[in-house]
C-alpha cells in the first residue's frame, strides 16, 4: 500500500480522489439514516478539503463510504489505501 503522499500537490489529489469515489456512492446506504451518515460525512471531507486538512477529508471520505457500502467494500478498501 502507498503512504498518503508528503506534498500537499499529491495529498490535495488523494482527497479529491477519496471525495470522488464516496460522492459515486453516497446514495447506496442500506437505509434512510445510513445514506444521511454518508451523506454528513461527505460533506466534512469536502469541508476539510476545503481547509486543506487533506489527511482527514480521506477519512471522511472513507467514513462516507463505509456509511453507503461497508468497511469491506472494494472502495473502502481503495480509500484506506490512500492512507496507508
Amino acid at each position: 500500500m502507498r503512504k498518503m503522499p508528503k506534498d500537499s500537490r499529491a495529498q490535495s489529489d488523494a482527497a479529491q480522489k477519496a471525495i470522488a469515489i464516496a460522492a459515486e456512492h453516497v446514495s447506496a446506504g442500506a437505509t434512510s439514516g445510513m445514506r444521511d451518515s454518508a451523506a454528513l460525512r461527505l460533506d466534512d471531507a469536502r469541508t476539510c478539503l476545503g481547509r486543506g486538512d487533506y489527511k482527514y477529508a480521506v477519512k471522511a471520505a472513507k467514513d462516507s463510504v463505509d456509511y453507503s457500502l461497508g468497511a469491506l467494500s472494494a472502495e473502502s478498501s481503495q480509500i484506506a489505501a490512500l492512507l496507508a
